[in-house]
């Protein structure tokens, strides 16, 4: 299986039937983003020591049977959701040094609820954006290959 490419559906039969773990995908994720990263600049935060540690969190969820139907997927969240002790600047140049010291209740489904829920975990790894999320200029634009 060519993980670049692989759906959702393919990894999580994957990670179920043990043809990969947690921990071995997400390290593929890193290695790709560490190589293609500075010709993209596509993110802005990762932190791949968290995300490691979250994917072995995953391989013993999968191990003891009480995975959730995304455990063990990584996932890139974008620059806009507010997670404590973490960077988030919307893109913009003027929050390049803004920490959120609390998650705002607007952004507390997304951290603990949606994504936490299904997948066992929060994200440990942010992705760039427009400015102030409006896309509507070009400072920040990901380049497409």
């Amino acid at each position: 299986m060519n993980l670049n490419f692989a759906t959702l559906a393919d990894l999580q039969k994957a990670l179920s039937d043990r043809d990969i773990s947690a921990t071995e995908l997400t390290q593929h994720y890193l290695t790709r983003i560490e190589a293609l990263d500075p010709a993209l600049n596509s993110f802005i935060s990762i932190q791949a020591e968290a995300a490691l540690d979250a994917a072995r969190r995953a391989d013993e969820c999968l191990a003891r049977g009480d995975a959730r139907p995304l455990t063990g997927i990584a996932i890139a969240q974008k620059d806009i959701f507010c997670l404590q002790g973490h960077r988030t600047t919307a893109g913009s140049k003027m929050l390049s040094d803004f920490i959120v010291g609390a998650v705002s209740p607007g952004c507390a489904p997304v951290h603990f609820g949606d994504v936490g829920e299904l997948a066992n975990e929060p994200t440990h790894v942010i992705r760039d954006m427009h400015h102030m999320a409006m896309a509507v200029d070009l400072v920040n634009a990901p380049v497409t290959v």
